[in-house]
């Protein structure tokens, strides 16, 4: 007996180890709105392993009785049950023909409103639940054995918009329940356009936990250095934005992401990166005017001078109207036979007044 509750002490304290390290720190204030030089940042997420039924009370257990059977003064998740004729009523008991001694992991965390949580085991999809209004999620993995998984969490926000995947790996126990609690999702990140203009507003959106602090970063690309960070309190529908102007900013591309700070000093893991490409403004150019066909210099008068005095004006307009409809090898520019518009545009294009 005694061997075995040391193996299970064992299981618990590697399990532990596994994820030892991860215990998260709130940054400092951050000033709205600043732009700044690049900041070394570490970024890591804090999350609690309890494992109900390995004859240890740890933190959120009130009891454990080595098994994971509720009605017999200690629950399946280790919290204590009334006794029969307690008070209020009491636990009956259940029939030992009817223990089922399970092997299971509990997920516990928080999301966005309604989100739908996708549970991957081992890589694979297993299962998906939806959140609730305050963004609150729980699933209960049955019908497992022992050895060691890596669990994946992700979620879809009500619009569409996905999370990144946030994974755990431990050592999970026979006959017990072991549970991960104070997992918290990034926030989903989008953007309003991809390519702006200098000095167009870039809106940045998504969804977190209610009443989260959302804190998010611009980065250039070339070099790659933050440039930008700020922060905004999501509402009590999780949505978060943020109108970023542009002017300050230089032609190139640049990456954003952002991470969630809930009420009780949780951080998550960065989200998605969203990429845009800011263009310079150029003043249209404009249009070149065509340039006019040469009339060609054919005739007696060529060029309108009619009078050949080295000029074309009133005078020769004159003589041209003169022979208007008419024939007349002077006033005959294009030299058709006729004087006509042809002739008089011929004449304009001459034009020296």
């Amino acid at each position: 007996m005694f061997k075995e509750i040391l193996q299970k002490t064992l299981s618990v304290f590697l399990c532990l180890g596994l994820i030892s390290g991860i215990v998260f720190y709130l940054p400092a204030q951050i000033s709205p709105g600043k732009i700044l030089v690049s900041e070394a940042e570490t970024i890591n997420t804090s999350v609690t392993i309890r494992v109900c039924g390995n004859w240890i009370v740890e933190t959120g257990e009130t009891c454990d009785d080595g098994n994971t059977i509720s009605g017999d003064g200690c629950s399946s998740t280790c919290q204590l049950e009334e006794e029969e004729g307690g008070g209020g009523g009491g636990v009956r008991p259940t029939p030992y023909e009817e223990v089922i001694y399970y092997t299971r992991v509990v997920l516990e965390g928080k999301a966005y409103p309604e989100a739908l949580i996708n549970i991957l085991k081992d890589g694979l999809f297993l299962t998906s639940v939806r959140g609730n209004s305050q963004g609150d999620f729980r699933v209960e993995i049955k019908d497992l054995i022992s050895g060691t998984y890596t669990f994946g969490v992700w979620a879809e926000d009500r619009y569409g918009e996905k999370s990144p995947i946030f994974t755990i790996t431990f050592y999970v126990a026979s006959t017990t329940t072991t549970t991960v609690s104070g997992i918290l999702l990034p926030p989903t990140i989008k953007l309003s356009k991809t390519i702006l203009l200098k000095g167009e507003g870039l809106e940045i959106s998504g969804q977190s936990l209610p009443q989260g602090l959302i804190n998010f970063s611009i980065y250039s690309k070339e070099p790659q250095k933050e440039i930008f960070k700020s922060w905004v309190t999501a509402d009590y529908k999780g949505d978060w934005y943020y109108l970023f102007d542009t002017k300050d900013l230089k032609e190139g591309f640049y990456e954003i992401k952002a991470k969630v700070t809930s009420n009780r000093g949780l951080i998550s893991i960065f989200s998605k990166i969203v990429s845009f490409e800011l263009k310079l403004v150029t003043p249209p150019v404009p249009p070149v005017p065509p340039i006019p066909p040469v009339p060609p210099i054919v005739g007696a008068c060529p060029g309108g001078d009619l009078n050949k005095d080295g000029r074309v004006n009133l005078i020769d307009f004159s003589i041209m109207l003169y022979w208007w409809r008419r024939t007349n090898e002077c006033a005959d520019q294009n030299g058709d036979v006729i004087v006509d518009l042809i002739d008089f545009s011929i004449m304009l294009y001459w034009w020296t007044g």
